[in-house]
């Protein structure tokens, strides 16, 4: 058939969707080089060294992590999967990296009807020293959570920090902005839907940071599933407790390597040399490939340099204030 030999011919073949989105590169362009410009000047007039520029970034594990595929034989039309039913039972896990490669501690928020873990659970709750425990009523990020976060994670500093973080409604508070102030930090905001282009933790399936988190939980998970272990009193299988799942987002995280988190940022176009020596490791895609008078995107990453140079002198202001949206008010353990 002509098609499959076109395909063959041009390296085209059916791939497993990574992300969906309704807009093109394109739609992004100028929010990518305003980023970058953003950080650039930043970067001029602070001067960060590589373990102050920061990104977090949470994402929802489950307590149930069974993978997509397993070993059947061939023709079986049911495949099934053996898991304790737990599979829509969740928690958020925040984590934070530096460029250099550094790793912050893990924050977990767990869901609780209290807001608060009970405090039987916590008196037998043991926590690794890479991990930090709190609840919320729905068990998601909140505006206080971000603040928790940058008390018991980020910790007090005696120079100034960067913290990129997406457009998560609960990162986009206008008061935020004062409270991380105090604290130090600079906060810049990824452009939305711009995470798998400028946020080195989510860049990308095969560079990115959360992934191979994930998926070392899931590989704790499946140790875990195949553990023998006695039957509740109704013959069903036993349920991870928050012991167990803390304690592989403690392994799981202890599992990525610096080279990754570093490699990461360099793709981002984050910690790279001010000189522009080491542009060439920043995604194409970062910065845009299309015609602008004939400037090449080499070129224009070398003009991006130098925009935000000049523009280190100017009184422009860094970020632009949002309106604040109506935040859950859950308190922090």
């Amino acid at each position: 058939m002509w098609l499959q030999r076109w395909k063959k011919r041009h390296h085209v073949s059916i791939r497993l969707c990574t992300s969906s989105n309704q807009k093109v590169l394109a739609d992004f362009e100028e929010q990518l080089l305003h980023f970058r410009r953003n950080i650039l000047r930043l970067r001029h007039r602070h001067m960060y060294v590589l373990g102050q520029m920061l990104n977090m970034d949470q994402t929802m594990v489950r307590f149930d992590m069974p993978p997509s595929c397993t070993n059947e034989i061939k023709g079986s039309k049911r495949v099934r999967i053996k898991t304790t039913k737990t599979e829509k039972r969740g928690f958020t896990v925040a984590l934070c990296a530096a460029a250099d490669g550094s790793k912050l501690r893990a924050f977990l928020i767990f869901k609780e009807r209290t807001g608060e873990i009970p405090r039987r659970v916590r008196q037998h709750l043991q926590i690794p020293a890479n991990v930090r425990v709190t609840a919320t009523r729905n068990g998601w990020m909140t505006r206080d959570q971000v603040l928790s976060l940058t008390e018991r994670v980020l910790g007090p500093s005696e120079t100034r920090r960067l913290l990129l973080l997406d457009h998560y409604a609960a990162h986009r508070v206008a008061d935020d902005r004062a409270a991380l102030d105090e604290q130090d930090v600079d906060l810049v905001l990824v452009p939305a839907a711009c995470t798998a282009l400028a946020q080195p933790l989510d860049i990308g399936i095969d560079i990115g940071i959360v992934k191979p988190f994930k998926d070392r939980v899931r590989d704790s998970w499946v140790t875990w599933m195949a553990e023998p272990r006695p039957p509740t009193a109704a013959g069903n299988l036993r349920q991870p407790t928050r012991h167990d799942v803390v304690n592989w987002v403690g392994r799981a995280w202890d599992g990525v390597g610096r080279d990754v988190i570093t490699k990461a940022f360099l793709r981002c176009g984050v910690s790279n040399a001010l000189d522009g020596s080491e542009d060439d490791q920043i995604l194409d895609r970062v910065v845009p490939i299309g015609d602008r008078g004939g400037t090449s995107s080499r070129r224009r990453r070398r003009c991006c340099c130098s925009t935000a140079a000049e523009e280190n002198a100017s009184d422009a202001s860094l970020t632009s204030d949002e309106e604040s949206p109506a935040s859950d008010s859950d308190e922090a353990m």
